[in-house]
């Protein structure tokens, strides 16, 4: 009887042990899938994130390479006119508008244009 008893006790913690194992081992797939998708996902948005930031670097890197030859453009423009209107300058404020005339030059008045329409100020070195 005690043999017996025994035996049965062995037979139950023996299945036991193979009920647990085989939970265990069921658990531990999931506990990798879990694993597997978590590091999926996290790869995914780290390359969605990656791709995303790098297309803004690019756009903005063209927009920069853009306004610097724009920038360029108008500095050139700026000199030409301001060889072709001798340095002259225009000042506009509170007191009204200036042309301010550059260092050496003198204003005559009295002069006209256009068939003595409009009038006119001569440069000369003083």
């Amino acid at each position: 009887e005690l043999n017996a008893s025994a035996k049965r006790i062995n037979d139950a913690i023996s299945a036991h042990e193979q009920g647990m194992n085989a939970a265990m081992q069921s658990n531990r797939l999931s506990v990798l899938r879990m694993v597997g998708r978590t590091w999926l996902t996290i790869t995914m948005v780290s390359g969605l994130l990656f791709a995303s930031l790098s297309g803004v670097l690019w756009y903005q890197g063209n927009r920069i390479a853009a306004n610097l030859a724009e920038i360029r453009q108008q500095r050139d423009t700026l000199s030409k006119l301001h060889m072709q209107t001798g340095g002259v300058t225009y000042l506009e404020n509170r007191n009204g508008r200036f042309l301010v005339l550059p260092e050496g030059m003198k204003a005559e008045t009295g002069r006209t244009v256009d068939n003595k329409t409009r009038n006119a100020v001569k440069l000369v070195r003083e």
